[in-house]
């Protein structure tokens, strides 16, 4: 039976390096400076990963990989502080008559 196992590549950006690791066998991942270099390091650790399990964990099944998904982290806070709503502008919280000009028409 033949498997099909999922390599997750990513550089490292200290020594400019391909890590790969299995996404269906955690723990099993390898480096190598070219990515031909790291799909043969990579065949090895499967190699041994497998070798190293039971016989029944060998043979599955693997968890599967579903996909990768890409998050933006907030850059800015918004919405309630210290109970009260903050105000989108510096000057939003004053009131505006109809002129538009603070405190009143004069």
């Amino acid at each position: 039976m033949s498997q099909e196992f999922t390599i997750i590549i990513e550089r490292d950006p200290e020594s400019g390096w391909l890590i790969g690791s299995v996404a269906e066998l955690p723990g099993c991942y390898r480096q190598a400076d070219t990515l031909a270099g790291l799909e043969s390091n990579m065949r090895e650790a499967i190699h041994v990963c497998l070798e190293t399990m039971d016989v029944q964990e060998a043979q599955g099944p693997f968890p599967a990989f579903v996909g990768l998904h890409v998050i933006l982290p907030r850059t800015r806070i918004c919405g309630m502080i210290s109970g009260r709503r903050r105000p989108r502008h510096p000057h939003q919280h004053r009131r505006r008559t109809a002129r538009g000009i603070p405190g009143g028409a004069q």
